[in-house]
C-alpha cells in the first residue's frame, strides 16, 4: 500500500512538473497574433475578403483601414489582411438583413463543416429567420490559424493574457453594423467558442443590433446575463458537465470510455476529452426549442 502512495505521488508530480513546463514555453513563445478568418459557411467556406475595393465608398474604405490599423498597429501585413477582410464580408452583407457568426469550440479553428451539431444549429436558424422573412449571411470566424502558434493563441486568451481574439471580433461586428445600418449580427459559439463571443458580446452591449446565441460556456467563464444573450447548458439530455463543472462525472466517463464501457450522453472538449452533455444540435429539441423561442421573441414579424 506505501509504495502505490509513493507510486501515485511520483506520477502526480511528474504531470505537474510536465504541465508547469508546458505552460512555461506557452507563455514564453512569441505573440502568434493573427487576423481572424471571416469565411462563408454555407457555401465552400471560402474566405471573405478582397483587395478590389472599387464597390465601396471611401467613407467605408478609410474606416476599415483605421480599424485593422488599430488591430495590427506595427504589422502592415497583417493589418492589410484584416482589411481585406473588413471590406469582404461588408460586400457579402451588404444585401442581407441579418449576419450570424460562428465561433467553434475547441483551438478555434475548426470549420462548421466539420461540426455537425453546430452546422445543424446555424442551418436552424438560417431557416427560422427566414421563415420570417429575413436574408442572412452565415460566416464561420476561425479566430486562430491550425498550429502550435494557434493553440498559444488559444491558452493567451483563455487565461486572459491576451484578449485580442475577442476584441478584434468585437471591431469587425462594430465596422458592420456602422456601415450598414439596416443589420443585425447574432454572434454565436460553442465551449471556448462560447466564451469569446461572450467577451465580445460585453464589448458590443450598447449596440442594440447585436445579439449571442451560446452553448456550453466553460465552466470558469461565467456568462452576461443579458436580454440580448441566449446561453444553454443543458442539451435536454443531459445537463453540460462541462459548463457544470462536473468534474467528477467526466473523469469517470473518460475511464468507462478507455475500457470500451461507456454509453452515455455525448460530448467532447479539446477533441479527445469526453465530456458529457456537450453536444448540442439542432435535432435535440431542447436546444431548437429554446432558440427558436429567443429568434421568434426578439425578431418574429408582429402579427398583421
Amino acid at each position: 500500500m506505501k509504495s502505490i502512495k509513493s507510486l501515485t505521488i511520483r506520477w502526480l508530480a511528474a504531470f505537474t512538473l510536465l504541465a508547469g513546463a508546458a505552460l512555461t514555453l506557452v507563455l514564453l513563445w512569441p505573440s502568434p497574433l493573427m487576423p481572424g478568418l471571416a469565411c462563408d459557411a454555407a457555401s465552400d467556406g471560402h474566405l471573405l475578403a478582397t483587395n478590389d475595393f472599387s464597390q465601396v465608398s471611401a467613407t467605408v474604405l478609410d474606416d476599415a483601414r483605421s480599424v485593422a490599423a488599430l488591430a495590427y498597429p506595427r504589422d502592415a501585413a497583417k493589418a492589410a489582411d484584416m482589411q481585406a477582410q473588413l471590406i469582404g464580408t461588408y460586400l457579402a452583407a451588404s444585401d442581407k438583413d441579418f449576419v450570424v457568426v460562428f465561433n467553434p469550440g475547441g483551438w478555434g479553428w475548426d470549420p462548421t463543416s466539420d461540426i455537425p451539431g453546430w452546422e445543424s444549429i446555424l442551418l436552424g436558424i438560417q431557416h427560422t429567420l427566414g421563415d420570417y422573412g429575413y436574408t442572412s449571411l452565415l460566416v464561420d470566424y476561425k479566430r486562430t490559424r491550425h498550429g502550435f502558434d494557434g493553440i498559444v493563441g488559444e491558452v493567451e486568451e483563455l487565461m486572459g493574457v491576451q484578449p485580442a481574439n475577442s476584441q478584434e471580433l468585437a471591431a469587425r461586428i462594430d465596422f458592420l453594423t456602422r456601415h450598414l445600418p439596416g443589420l443585425r449580427v447574432i454572434v454565436t459559439g460553442e465551449s471556448n467558442g462560447a466564451a469569446i463571443a461572450d467577451d465580445a458580446m460585453r464589448l458590443l452591449a450598447d449596440n442594440p443590433r447585436v445579439f449571442a446565441i451560446e452553448t456550453g460556456p466553460p465552466v470558469w467563464h461565467p456568462s452576461l446575463d443579458f436580454e440580448r444573450s441566449l446561453i444553454i447548458t443543458n442539451n435536454g439530455v443531459q445537463a453540460d458537465t462541462f459548463s457544470n463543472g462536473n468534474i467528477i462525472l467526466i473523469m469517470r466517463s473518460n475511464a468507462e470510455s478507455a475500457f470500451g464501457i461507456y454509453h452515455g450522453a455525448k460530448g467532447d472538449i479539446m477533441l479527445y476529452i469526453g465530456a458529457p452533455g456537450h453536444y448540442y444540435s439542432w435535432d435535440y429539441q431542447a436546444v431548437r426549442g429554446q432558440v427558436m423561442d429567443f429568434l421568434a421573441t426578439k425578431f418574429a414579424p408582429a402579427p398583421k
